[in-house]
């Protein structure tokens, strides 16, 4: 509790600063207060257009609303240009009442996020999209970011029979709160055999580094220099805090679970010496270690036992051999590469493809798996073969690449080139041909180079791809980061995402399909936030691999996925 204690107090005080400096870079152009309104249950609301260097700071000065007024909609949390926000004002208007509003109906209005749609805000107020349609009849247009709608609730008395009937008819109420799990359809002979329990015994090996708790002390931290990156013990904590959070919610739900917590550091001798003290026999999921040495001891003992055990990070294909309880949750650089390859035979199939690196180890070995899976899936999807013109750069130079480059083709540029010297200038150079098609096909890391510019990627129609990418437009995405500042006074980090989507997926499991859930594999839905899980069997007799990796590009100066 005092460490919790600690770390809030820690990361709040450097979170304040931080977001102090960002107000005031932001807030230099005035705020004009709107003179457009709207009138809802008697109560009147400005609609104000996000305009650059608008904060929800400043904008509740100018309208003299508590800042928390406005953060209470989840749509405000991330504000772009052009969006139109509802903010209330103190005046009430007794004469304005809705035309089709009785007297004890309850009416909400809701802002329409990016990418949302109809079916999605009719589910997530529990109405039908043809009374939402009757209300807004604007919407038979479509649907835009930042328009305001009518939504008429159910009435308490009909939620009420809803519940009852939910009981009588004894189905499992899944997690609501933006956590949305999709119950799957299951024959009634197969239902039958699910070895499906009570309660559930779930064991988190965690590295939370517990001994170095003693070099947190708040009065000797320097603020603005030091983040809690800088202390061990912060690294994995997140996950147990994004993890909990579904934890907490399937349990409010009816899903009986036990958690048990262990500090499993990067140490074989502590990991044997603590599966002689802790018998983890009775649990029916184990999630870690998160290390690879560590993780082989305690996978073998989960096979002996026959308890599904979860790696979340690590490449490694050889953790799952001869283990057929063990998932791996980060994909190996191969089925990465399958993945974008099968993208561009199914988006860009006559596409000139051109694979660009510098003849070092790596990145020979990275050529080889493209070339490979190119020649591999083409054909696959009969596509007219179409092997990779293969160009060292070092040998070549720009000329060189310039020299393959296809006048009427869409030229796809596969570069495995790495070093922020070498694409500062290559960037640059490939921004200069005014006459070609070209999407390029970019490591993940440069998306940190500082020195390259965002237009760059964007004339380039630059794609990544990664196995984890979070889309912080989307509605789900919002409510998890809400929530989560709520509970822990600081912003949600990958660590934060990964423990959420492992709990959300794997937890659904059980409930669902009961610890034999590795059977039902493909029938498992979850929403997670960063990843999907698509899980195939790494050999006879093998663990689980997923094979799923996000592709994504930059458009309209925001990262947009183009897979999911």
């Amino acid at each position: 509790m005092k460490f919790l204690l600690i770390r809030k107090q820690l990361i709040f005080v450097y979170l304040f600063l931080f977001s102090f400096g960002m107000l005031q870079a932001q807030d230099a152009k005035p705020i004009v207060k709107s003179d457009k309104t709207e009138i809802v249950n008697g109560k009147k609301y400005y609609l104000h257009t996000i305009e650059k260097g608008h904060t929800l700071y400043s904008i509740s000065k100018i309208y003299q609303v508590d800042l928390k007024v406005l953060e209470a909609d989840t749509n405000n949390l991330h504000l772009k240009i052009g969006q139109i926000i509802r903010i209330p004002s103190n005046e009430v208007v007794k004469e304005a009442v809705i035309a089709t509003q009785k007297p004890d109906s309850n009416f909400k209005t809701h802002t329409i996020a990016s990418k949302e749609t109809l079916y999605g805000i009719a589910h997530k107020y529990n109405v039908e999209e043809e009374d939402i349609l009757k209300l807004n009849p604007e919407l038979k247009d479509g649907l835009k970011p930042g328009q305001i709608i009518k939504i008429q609730l159910k009435k308490q008395t009909e939620i009420k029979k809803e519940k009852v009937k939910q009981v009588e008819q004894q189905q499992l109420e899944l997690p609501k709160e933006n956590i949305e799990v999709e119950k799957p359809k299951i024959q009634e002979a197969v239902t039958a055999k699910l070895n499906k329990k009570k309660s559930y015994n779930i064991a988190l090996l965690i590295p939370l580094y517990l001994k170095n708790m003693g070099e947190i002390i708040p009065e000797n931290v320097v603020l603005n220099k030091q983040t809690a990156a800088d202390f061990k013990s912060f690294t994995f904590i997140q996950f147990y805090e994004g993890f909990m959070q579904v934890v907490d919610t399937m349990a409010k739900q009816g899903l009986n679970l036990k958690v048990f917590t262990y500090d499993m550091p990067d140490d074989t001798a502590l990991t044997a010496s603590f599966l002689k003290k802790n018998d983890l026999s009775k649990m029916d999921l184990i999630v870690g270690p998160f290390f690879y040495k560590t993780f082989k001891i305690v996978a073998e003992y989960a096979k002996n036992e026959k308890i599904p055990i979860i790696n979340p990070f690590s490449e490694r294909r050889n953790i799952l051999e001869n283990n057929p309880y063990a998932f791996k949750l980060t994909p190996a650089y191969d089925n990465q590469v399958d993945n974008i390859v099968k993208y561009l035979a199914d988006s860009f199939p006559t596409a000139n493809i051109l694979l660009i690196h510098n003849a070092k180890e790596l990145e020979k070995k990275h050529a080889e798996c493209f070339k490979t899976a190119i020649n591999t899936i083409f054909k696959e999807k009969s596509v007219k073969e179409n092997p990779a013109k293969e160009i060292i750069y070092s040998q070549a130079g720009f000329a060189g690449l310039q020299a393959k480059l296809s006048a009427e083709k869409e030229n796809m540029i596969i570069t495995l080139i790495e070093s922020e010297l070498f694409v500062t200038g290559y960037i640059s150079k490939l921004n200069s041909i005014k006459d070609r098609k070209i999407t390029l096909i970019a490591p993940i890391q440069w998306k940190n180079f500082d020195k390259i510019e965002t237009e760059y990627f964007i004339k380039l129609n630059t794609h990544f791809y990664e196995p984890n990418f979070v889309d912080y437009n989307e509605v789900d995405t919002k409510a998890f980061i809400k929530r989560f500042r709520e509970k822990y006074l600081t912003e949600p980090n990958e660590m934060a995402f990964a423990g959420y989507d492992v709990a959300l997926f794997f937890l659904s499991a059980l409930s669902n399909f009961g610890t034999d859930f590795q059977q039902y594999l493909p029938n498992i839905k979850a929403h997670t936030l960063q990843t999907n899980f698509v899980f195939k069997r790494a050999g006879e007799n093998n663990g689980f691999e997923n094979t799923f990796v996000n592709i994504y590009k930059m458009q309209d100066f925001k990262y947009v996925g183009v897979n999911k």
